[in-house]
């Protein structure tokens, strides 16, 4: 499996693993444990940290872009901390949130996971 989805303390963290491409976001997409509860959660975090690679075309964040831009519909307050695997992804990052384009939610950057925690104001559990 490249991705790993964990739910904690009104937390859905989606860690990305190994080699990430578009087809692996649409997996997470499709996946039962995603959507349902990242309408339960008031935080998430989109941890592309342990990856070792990351392909995915500025095209491709548009259309995940879109998605979430359709599921703000449906979820009112979400906090996204993108946590980047390098300086390389932040303009990718960037896109996404672009894309969204929601108010309603809240979005940070972060290179680390400690430094997402603590852009949710929430303890590290590690």
């Amino acid at each position: 499996m490249s991705y790993r989805i964990s739910i904690k303390d009104d937390i859905l963290h989606l860690q990305f693993i190994g080699h990430v491409n578009g087809l692996h976001v649409v997996k997470v997409i499709g996946d039962e444990q995603f959507f349902p509860n990242l309408h339960k959660v008031n935080f998430a975090l989109f941890d592309f940290s342990a990856a070792q690679e990351v392909e995915l075309s500025l095209e491709e964040v548009k259309s995940f872009g879109t998605i979430g831009k359709i599921e703000a519909n449906f979820i009112d307050n979400l906090h996204v901390v993108i946590i980047l695997r390098n300086e390389n992804g932040r303009a990718r990052a960037e896109h996404f949130i672009n894309s969204v384009g929601c108010q309603n939610w809240k979005f940070d950057i972060s290179l680390d996971l400690p430094s997402a925690f603590r852009c949710i104001n929430k303890p590290n559990p590690s």
